[in-house]
């Protein structure tokens, strides 16, 4: 299993390169804490336009002596100053989450495909389950799924497909995604949930 804290931001017109480097900077602090981090942009689909931050931990004791951690270093209580002097954008977040299935690797691809499912707890051992048929399909294609811990739709799951880059993510939607195997798993999955929305994001 493994731990993630998410922040999105929601950039000022005109600020979205400050967004960018002041997420970096954050990233550089979580990173000293011993998290494993990642920067995109959320190019479409759900809150596209929009700037996503996460950073992964072992578990959950790692990742609250972390964030006490975070808030209190100087460097990013300076960078929260900045914040309130000249305001990039609107801060979404930290919200968490916890791995049900498969390995969140380095989160370096280039892209993340997410899908979100909205879905009741009792179903989920059975897409556990579907995922690691879903999973076999490819083994060009890594698949992990988060559950949350602390998020405003507690009721949901993602699928988070992961991709060398766009032209791989292209690729294997043509090549598994529109196959007849890949989309009899996805009736299944409307069996157990509803798939509600889904974002592409690319690591900046």
């Amino acid at each position: 299993m493994a731990v993630i804290v998410t922040i999105r931001v929601d950039p000022i017109t005109g600020k979205s390169e400050l967004v960018g480097s002041r997420l970096n900077q954050a990233s550089e602090i979580w990173t000293s804490k011993g998290a494993t981090t990642r920067v995109a942009f959320i190019s479409m689909g759900l809150n596209a336009g929009q700037f996503l931050f996460a950073a992964a931990f072992d578990d959950f004791s790692s990742t609250m002596t972390a964030m006490e951690s975070v808030y209190m270093d100087p460097a990013m209580q300076e960078l929260m100053q900045q914040r309130e002097r000249e305001p990039g954008g609107k801060m979404i977040g930290p919200n968490m989450f916890r791995t049900i299935y498969g390995e969140l690797g380095t989160l370096q691809e280039k892209a993340h495909l997410i899908r979100y499912y909205q879905m009741p707890r009792h179903n989920i051992p059975a897409a556990i389950e579907l995922m690691g048929e879903i999973d076999a399909l490819s083994d060009d294609v890594n698949l992990t799924a988060v559950a949350p811990v602390a998020h405003e739709q507690m009721g949901m799951i993602a699928g988070v497909y992961r991709f060398n880059s766009m032209a791989h993510a292209g690729k294997a939607i043509d090549e598994v995604g529109m196959s007849e195997a890949f989309q009899n798993l996805v009736n299944k999955a409307n069996t157990l949930g509803t798939l509600t929305s889904a974002q592409m994001n690319i690591t900046l």
